[in-house]
């Protein structure tokens, strides 16, 4: 069981009885070895021994070499799971180790850091300090995957700005590798993306067609979704980019395979649906809320509202590629057409209010992540529900004055966050979503989070609960003016 090797799976059942069997004897150095082993095999144990496994190699942590806790790294990473006492005796004990390990053990720390969305800046700040002076040892391969690990985690480059430069240098300068593995130029290039640095001559080297063909014929990598991306961004975040794009082609068909997706995945959750379903009865029909890819190169959906300068919503009538909806993936191929309808009742509003009126909305739960996070509680919904609305018929909630309004319509993304959009308990936005967050804002859109540690408490209460929370959600966006 080494590199480039399998395990078949009728060894892994007697494998794991092994080491339950004799994982109290294990040395240290063992330990790293099996998880070595297990890593390199791609070999999927038992999550309880995984647990097991980790639990003994931080009981024995101190006596542990450099190698062989930087295998422990690599075999959760693989696995996808948090140890929450091993990360936390990282933060320790990495920083103390930094000085005395090679830049390859430091990629690999800090790729299985951003593989567990744990940003510790103990261990990142330290390994940050150490890079530039061993930056000139870094492969494209390291180099790539240290600026990738860091985007993800959101660690800025006035953080740490000789960090980036030194490595984006290094990449510069084992330019050639990229012809044998484009791979690692993507990889290190969306990690800049991530937390907005775009170097130009490596984006232009990236997008050109020598490149993207090169790329695509990697049949074991799906490397079209890392271009599709690469390109929306400079599109974006570079309006006055002359290098070389991807082809209309080559987006078009990136944007259909991930539209599929999306239909089958995202837009089938259960949070997605009920979020849509109380969006469309709330502002008047299903013609004032689209469920669409509004940046596809993002690989996300979002639920896009209008208002117009009263606050009352408008048909979302987008259609096209890049700035409309996307392709359907029927058998023949036809687009999704823009929805037109009527304007919010006061049937609606009224039987909003009497449900309202008849049910006490009880607060929400507390937030078990992130605890530092401000939420709005149940009553800050309410007022939007109570105030005044016998005397109005515009949705409730809008408490402006024309005069203070602009004319321009307000286009809203609303997110149905969940866990994995950030960091290990932790506030900090993973780097994809803090980016497609920027760019919508670019494009011109409000984004309104849905955050996961109120909405998914919410969706076992009442309705009329849900929709304070999401008219409170919605027209608080315009005070954003």
């Amino acid at each position: 069981m080494g590199e480039g090797r399998h395990c078949p799976k009728d060894l892994v059942g007697p494998i794991e009885k092994i080491l339950m069997r004799h994982l109290d004897e294990l040395e240290p150095e063992e330990v790293g070895t099996v998880c070595l082993g297990l890593f390199k095999s791609q070999t999927s144990l038992s999550e309880r021994l995984v647990a097991r496994l980790i639990d003994k190699a931080h009981s024995v942590v101190e006596e542990m070499s450099d190698f062989a806790l930087v295998n422990v790294f690599k075999l959760l990473r693989f696995s996808h799971l948090d140890h929450k006492a091993w990360l936390e005796a990282m933060a320790q004990e990495v920083p103390r180790r930094v000085p005395g390990m090679g830049v390859m053990g430091l990629m690999h720390v800090t790729l299985a850091c951003s593989a567990l969305h744990y940003r510790s800046d103990a261990i990142l700040m330290s390994v940050a300090k150490r890079l530039p002076s061993v930056a000139q040892q870094c492969r494209s391969k390291d180099s790539c995957k240290l600026l990738w690990s860091y985007g993800t985690l959101g660690v800025l480059p006035s953080q740490c700005p000789e960090f980036y430069s030194d490595l984006v240098g290094a990449m510069r300068q084992r330019q050639a590798e990229f012809q044998s593995y484009p791979e690692h130029l993507l990889t290190g290039l969306l990690g800049l993306a991530f937390v907005a640095q775009f170097p130009e001559d490596l984006l232009a080297l990236a997008l050109s067609p020598e490149f993207v063909s090169q790329a695509s014929k990697r049949s074991q990598l799906e490397l079209s979704k890392d271009l599709f991306t690469l390109d929306g961004t400079v599109r974006l975040e570079l309006p006055d980019w002359t290098g070389p794009r991807l082809d209309v082609r080559t987006r078009e068909e990136a944007a259909e395979r991930l539209w599929s997706w999306a239909q089958t995945d995202i837009c089938q959750k259960a949070e997605i649906l009920e979020a849509e379903r109380l969006l469309q009865e709330l502002l008047g029909g299903k013609q004032f809320v689209c469920k669409r890819m509004i940046l596809p190169h993002t690989r996300s959906i979002d639920l896009e509202v209008h208002l117009d300068s009263t606050g009352s919503p408008l048909p979302v009538k987008y259609l096209g590629l890049e700035t409309a909806v996307e392709k359907s993936t029927s058998a023949a191929g036809t687009k999704l057409l823009a929805m037109v309808g009527v304007q919010l009742t006061e049937d609606l509003l009224a039987q909003l209010v009497t449900s309202q009126k008849t049910t006490e909305p009880s607060a929400l739960s507390p937030p078990s992540h992130p605890p530092a996070l401000r939420r709005q509680e149940a009553d800050e919904g309410e007022k939007w529900f109570n105030a005044e609305t016998a005397a109005t018929t515009r949705p409730r909630g809008i408490t402006y004055r024309p005069a203070e309004l602009s004319q321009t319509p307000v286009k809203l993304a609303v997110q149905v966050s969940n866990r994995n959009h950030y960091c290990y308990q932790s506030e900090q936005l993973m780097g994809l979503h803090a980016m497609k967050r920027r760019q919508l804002k670019l494009a011109g859109f409000r984004v309104v989070e849905l955050n996961h540690w109120e909405w998914f408490p919410l969706l076992r209460k009442r309705q009329a609960e849900k929709l304070a929370y999401l008219q409170c959600k919605i027209y608080s966006s315009m005070d954003d003016r």
